[in-house]
């Protein structure tokens, strides 16, 4: 009996069991939204009471080894760990140049860890620069070199003076260094003039031994069927004397010219020097070059078209030198009263202006005062009083205008160096 009664209540707990659970909803687990990993995987851990559950496991995702001076490191692209490799004592091998320096720009060599293929990079240098020169000998007269061909124009190797044997006759007198073979022709100088004033003849010389000077006075160049100069010869204006030398075995001079040329002077203010003949090739001085005065304008100097021409211009044909003037930079205003109160709109009609003179000039301590022309101005008296006069120690400058009517006044100004301002009365009938 009590064996069944056990059994009954058994089933009675179970059938109760079963009903109270299907009432009820089911368990759903929470998890956090950051990561959590090791060194293998990575996952979502539980938030709820059950810890051991995980969510999105799965195993790292790396991306490439990013190295630095003592290791290396790389990142998931999921999760973001980063893992670091052991600190390695690297066993390098030999450098490699990666990228060769040149004159111009770095390189750079580079060797990787045996170990762990960390890569260590240095800089190369840039290489100093090395000069270059040509092959062939560069020569003047005294020496010979080689030139550079690189940008350093100026540098030159082996340079030295020439190692000359005796003359050869090759047709003419010349030489061979035996160096760079350049070749030294010896040639006769050029004739040289004198002239004398008091008895107006030339003498011709040559500084080279025993030559022969020929000569013409008909413009054309000479040759050795012209004049043989043996005397001074009379000159007369106009004429021209060339003459050349020549001298056995030696290449012959080049022509030579004898002849005055004319220096002529041109100036728009005061009087222009007087003009002079000079001999062909003479050089300028300061008495060929007079600084000019005007009270109007300043002088700046002597010109040929628009070059300026200095202290040792060579003379080789007829010219003129042109005097160039400026204004000068005057700095100055006009300021008209009216202390009968004039009527202010003709007042400012007044006009103030420097002279201009019957040839087109300026003339700058000369002003000319234009009163208004309408009108009704003819109710106001116009004559100038004496000189323009300075007021004191300061820089104004009066000028009365009184009874006349019409008519344009002269004003002679004393002008100074600094500002000044120039003050005219008006006055009525």
């Amino acid at each position: 009996m009590k064996k069944r009664l056990c059994t009954l209540v058994t089933t009675f707990l179970v059938i109760s069991a079963f009903f109270m659970s299907c009432g009820q909803s089911p368990h759903e687990h929470s998890f956090a939204t950051e990561w959590s990993t090791d060194a293998e995987n990575h996952w979502h851990a539980a938030t709820c009471e059950h810890s051991d559950q995980v969510s999105e496991k799965g195993a790292h995702t790396f991306g490439e080894w990013v190295e630095t001076t003592e290791n290396k490191t790389r990142e998931c692209s999921v999760c973001g760990y980063k893992e670091v490799s052991e600190n390695c004592t690297h066993e390098f091998g030999e450098w490699v140049v990666t990228k060769g320096a040149t004159e111009e720009s770095e390189g750079e060599k580079a060797r990787t860890c045996s170990l762990c293929d960390y890569k260590e990079t240095e800089v190369i240098p840039m290489l100093p620069h090395k000069h270059t020169f040509a092959t062939k000998w560069s020569s003047d007269a005294e020496n010979h070199w080689y030139a550079a061909t690189c940008k350093h124009s100026t540098e030159v190797k082996d340079k030295a003076k020439h190692t000359f044997s005796g003359y050869t006759e090759q047709g003419i007198k010349g030489r061979k260094c035996s160096v760079c073979e350049y070749v030294d022709i010896s040639r006769v100088k050029v004739p040289t003039f004198e002239y004398d004033a008091e008895n107006s003849t030339v003498s011709i010389t040559c500084e080279t031994e025993n030559t022969t000077i020929y000569y013409t006075t008909d413009e054309t160049d000479p040759t050795t069927s012209s004049t043989e100069y043996k005397e001074p010869i009379d000159f007369t204006e106009g004429m021209i004397i060339k003459a050349f030398a020549v001298c056995k075995d030696m290449v012959s001079s080049d022509v030579a010219t004898f002849k005055f040329v004319k220096i002529s002077y041109s100036t728009e203010y005061d009087e222009a020097p007087e003009g002079k003949s000079v001999i062909v090739g003479t050089t300028l001085t300061e008495d060929d070059l007079p600084t000019l005065e005007n009270e109007n304008y300043y002088f700046d100097g002597w010109y040929i078209d628009a070059t300026k021409v200095e202290v040792g211009y060579k003379v080789e044909k007829d010219i003129t030198l042109t005097a160039k003037w400026s204004q000068p930079s005057l700095n100055f205003t006009i300021e008209i009263q009216n202390p009968n109160d004039s009527d202010e709109k003709l007042a400012k009609q007044i006009r103030v202006e420097p002279r201009k003179n019957g040839d087109g000039s300026i003339d700058y301590n000369q002003y000319d005062i234009y009163p208004p022309t309408e009108p009704s101005f003819d109710n106001y008296w116009w004559t100038f009083m004496g000189q323009t006069q300075k007021y004191g120690s300061s820089n104004l400058y009066y000028i009365g205008l009184y009874s006349y009517p019409k008519g344009v006044y002269p004003v002679k100004l004393e002008i100074p160096e600094s500002e000044f301002t120039v003050i005219i009365y008006i006055e009525k009938k």
